[in-house]
């Protein structure tokens, strides 16, 4: 890992080096480590906003529960429409979003009997990872990329950890309300995570500016299965849009319902 990170940067000028036995204790290396972090923050150069478009983005999308045909097309329609102009899409190999017939027809076209026989007309159920398990975007080609996941128990914090070391933006969680009812899952703590839940009732679809009554807890975006795939896909890009303007801070970001782990291996 030293060598590894030591090819990137030079070791003794990017981190800080604290010894327990030598500082005195977990107390006192603590705030000396606190005293530090202060201090390289108060160097740095604030960062200032720029203008950017689509081709500029670099957007997580994970689905969890039941398909939905229509919410399925309109997450194609997002990632088309995003790597079309030069962004780029990850999502897990294990995200159900890439079993939707919906969603790969949108984005290889429908089944037919040239499939895996072209590289540009492969079989769905080819649709192979195309990037490590953890690994960045930097150095990739921009474009629809599958992360490859551990086989084996790895929990929704570890894969949210995985999916931010990417590289990407922000993340969009696709959650059924079946799911969402029953557990309440975490944000990244440096990546603005936005959960869009499924209801499977006839309404009109509204961002969520805070938990109100209606939204099921936790959803930034609540999408009914009456919406058309274009109203979907507008709707969803604006509340990407306005959370990376930092007009919007995702509930469970704003809430501190956050979360970390470098995945540790199989269980």
């Amino acid at each position: 890992m030293t060598n590894l990170i030591g090819q990137q940067c030079d070791l003794r000028s990017a981190f800080g080096w604290f010894s327990l036995q030598l500082g005195g204790g977990l107390d006192k290396v603590g705030d000396a480590i606190g005293e530090w972090v202060l201090k390289q923050v108060s160097l740095q150069v604030p960062v200032q906003p720029i203008t950017a478009g689509l081709g500029d983005l670099r957007l997580g999308i994970h689905w969890i529960g039941d398909d939905q045909p229509t919410l399925s097309g309109a997450i194609a329609q997002m990632t088309l429409g995003m790597v079309l102009n030069g962004g780029s899409v990850v999502m897990p190999s294990n995200s159900g979003q890439l079993s939707s017939p919906s969603f790969m027809e949108a984005i290889v076209g429908a089944p037919n009997e040239d499939d895996g026989q072209s590289p540009t007309a492969p079989a769905l159920e080819q649709f192979v990872s195309s990037l490590p398990f953890g690994h960045t975007l930097q150095g990739q080609a921009a474009g629809l990329h599958v992360m490859d996941m551990p086989v084996g128990n790895v929990d929704w914090v570890e894969t949210v950890t995985a999916l931010a070391s990417t590289g990407i933006h922000c993340i969009l969680v696709v959650i059924h309300e079946d799911e969402m009812s029953t557990q309440r899952l975490q944000a990244h703590p440096f990546i603005p995570t936005l959960y869009v839940c499924v209801r499977e009732t006839l309404n009109q679809s509204k961002l969520v500016g805070k938990e109100s009554e209606g939204c099921l807890a936790g959803a930034d975006a609540v999408v009914y299965q009456d919406e058309s795939m274009a109203t979907v896909a507008s709707r969803l890009l604006a509340v990407v849009a306005e959370t990376l303007s930092q007009r919007y801070m995702p509930v469970n970001n704003r809430i501190e319902n956050t979360d970390f782990q470098i995945s540790r291996g199989l269980s």
